[in-house]
């Protein structure tokens, strides 16, 4: 337990609060993508 203790610690001071932009336009893509469940589920519900 100790040992996680120590290592939670450690991160803290490599993880950083800066963000970082993705301009990546495929990712773009997919935050902006929509997906219909309503749809997919009626599809997939035998009648």
């Amino acid at each position: 337990m100790t040992a996680c203790l120590f290592l939670a610690r450690g991160l803290c001071y490599v993880i950083g609060t800066d963000s970082i932009s993705i301009t990546d336009e495929t990712y773009t893509a997919l935050a902006q993508a929509r997906v219909e469940l309503q749809r997919l589920i009626s599809a997939r519900r035998p009648t």
